[in-house]
């Protein structure tokens, strides 16, 4: 016997990764050997360099957010005559009220970081909950739930949101209430239809026949098997969140001076572009770049998740 015909006979070789070097056993997720699926979904976001570019620059805001204090070179109060174009001892140069770019720009990154979070926070626990006890119950308890998330599907979301941030005053934590509020119907779907299809699978009936409760069939069976459309729906929420953050800011219904935040920023440029165009361009880039890398991370989160079954089967 030949040495490739050997090969063929033992089947394809292990690198040290742990993936076989079959091509086909590549492309299709199917060569990872020995490891656990939670494993197997970083391995191949860890192979998707759009994925992880998009994590860096994530990794980069949040730190930026955390470390805002001893970051930003300045305080935020205005302090300096007016310099509107980059120059020594301002990178970014300043706004036509004499505040730092560049410190407004990181403490904008603080602001926008804690709503996205506060915003994915809300509104994925209040998803979950109605998701799953609409999809899993059904009945008129579902349906109830249904036809609220229905109307609102009925409003445009960024009214909507300006509707309920109006109503509840201009602060971070109403705008992150009224953002959240927009993206819970969407989430619920997504969660609804995922349990539906859980319900009727062979091991949730073998749970049932051992004599499994319904809350505990929720906890253990249920949801380990929704983990992962809500984790990617998360990633890509964040990113949303920022862009909205910033349209009520940009309104007047986010924060308040002396705060910063990226959509505050941007309306101070606007309502001078006719005098100076540059002090738009530093928060509408921040923006851009946060919304770009939360997207690539969800794509990057879906294209791993997508050949992968993080459940729990046993009773």
């Amino acid at each position: 016997m030949s040495g490739d015909e050997m090969s063929m006979e033992m089947g394809p070789a292990i690198s040290a990764d742990g993936l076989t070097d079959d091509p086909r056993a590549r492309e299709t997720g199917t060569g990872d050997v020995g490891s656990t699926p939670w494993r197997r979904v970083f391995r191949r976001f860890a192979h998707t360099y759009s994925a992880m570019f998009g994590l860096g620059i994530v990794v980069l805001l949040v730190g930026t957010a955390l470390f805002a204090t001893t970051l930003a070179p300045f305080g935020q109060e205005p302090a300096f005559t007016a310099k509107l174009g980059p120059g020594s001892g301002h990178w970014l140069g300043t706004n036509t009220v004499g505040q730092d770019l560049l410190t407004r720009l990181i403490y904008g990154a603080q602001a926008s970081m804690f709503v996205a979070f506060l915003v994915v926070s809300i509104a994925v626990s209040v998803a979950l909950v109605l998701g799953l006890v609409s999809g899993y119950f059904g009945g008129w308890v579902g349906a109830t739930i249904d036809r609220c998330m229905d109307a609102l599907f009925t409003f445009p979301p960024l009214t909507l949101a300006l509707a309920i941030a109006a109503l509840l005053g201009a602060s971070l934590t109403n705008a992150s209430i009224a953002i959240a509020v927009v993206f819970v119907p969407g989430l619920v779907r997504v969660i609804r239809s995922q349990v539906l299809s859980i319900r009727e699978e062979t091991f949730i009936e073998a749970a049932r026949s051992v004599g499994v409760g319904e809350s505990r069939m929720l906890r253990k069976h249920v949801f380990p098997n929704v983990v992962s459309p809500v984790i990617v729906q998360s990633a890509l929420a964040f990113g949303y969140a920022i862009g909205a953050e910033a349209g009520l800011s940009f309104l007047g219904l986010g924060v308040k001076p002396p705060t910063s935040s990226w959509g505050a920023m941007v309306e101070e440029g606007y309502g001078r572009i006719t005098e100076t165009q540059w002090p738009l361009v530093p928060p509408a880039v921040a923006i851009l770049l946060a919304i770009l890398a939360f997207n690539l991370v969800g794509d990057g989160l879906r294209d791993a998740f997508g050949r992968e079954t993080i459940a729990v089967e046993g009773p």
